[in-house]
């Protein structure tokens, strides 16, 4: 029996880890997408970068204001440099989730906070899996 080794291991790579599930992305991303889809249309939400490729692989009804080139490239725009501050600024997010039609805001738990959500319209939707997702109200979700 001969084996033959060549390449390189993939899943030494940040991006990429172990299926979790039959869908092959964490379950994070199963519980965040199934909490926010809402039947019949599709949403918009941000996401912190780590979740982003697999958001995208799970439900093509949660739509993203920036994806992977924002962290692949050096195409980064202002929405992905804010999201992935250690400081949570709400009022500079709120601007750039408004801006982008976004109907949901998902947070890693561990971050800071700057600002009070609900002062710039967003409700607290759900906390799972170390992320916490807000609703933008100023965002219908109307047909």
């Amino acid at each position: 029996m001969l084996i033959v080794v060549s390449g390189k291991l993939v899943y030494a790579n940040p991006l990429y880890s172990r299926a979790e599930n039959c869908y092959h992305v964490p379950d994070s991303v199963v519980h965040l997408c199934d909490a926010i889809v809402v039947p019949g249309r599709e949403v918009m939400a941000v996401f912190p970068s780590e979740l982003l490729l697999y958001v995208r692989q799970y439900s093509p009804f949660v739509c993203m204001p920036y994806g992977r080139n924002s962290f692949v490239t050096d195409e980064k725009n202002d929405f992905y440099i804010a999201m992935e501050q250690d400081v949570m600024d709400v009022a500079a997010l709120s601007v750039y989730a408004d801006t982008a039609g976004c109907h949901y805001i998902v947070l890693r738990e561990d971050k800071e906070i700057l600002g009070e959500p609900k002062d710039y319209g967003w409700e607290f939707f759900e906390r799972t899996d170390g992320y916490v997702v807000y609703r933008n109200v100023k965002m219908p979700l109307d047909f």
